[in-house]
């Protein structure tokens, strides 16, 4: 696999802790984020979703994954059960870290 960071971000005032893939040998065209469904993550630390990840940045593009509230390295509680508005504006809070921060491959991020 390529180049790893851990880059975490907040929402609602919790920190969310995530893993950002960057391709090995290239500037990223983008970054794809992985988005969870339903139910607990330790997704960082038990490196889910390995060979989606490698397939993405074989394609040349970066991507970023993080564990929900309560899980992995994240803070808070988990709350099964949170309504699609409040994920959507988590992932626009990570979207936001992203580009505040000029990760490379920002300025194209898909889901």
């Amino acid at each position: 696999m390529g180049k790893q960071k851990l880059i975490d971000f907040e929402f609602e005032e919790i920190k969310l802790s995530g893993v950002l893939n960057f391709p090995k040998d290239s500037e990223p065209k983008g970054i794809v984020l992985i988005v969870h469904g339903d139910g607990k993550t330790n997704a960082v630390e038990g490196n889910w979703w390995y060979d989606v990840r490698v397939a993405i940045m074989k394609a040349g593009y970066a991507t970023y994954m993080w564990d929900k509230m309560g899980c992995g390295n994240s803070e808070g509680i988990y709350k099964n059960g949170r309504s699609v508005e409040n994920e959507a504006l988590e992932v626009i809070a990570a979207i936001k870290n992203l580009e505040e921060n000029k990760i490379s491959g920002s300025n194209k991020i898909g889901l």
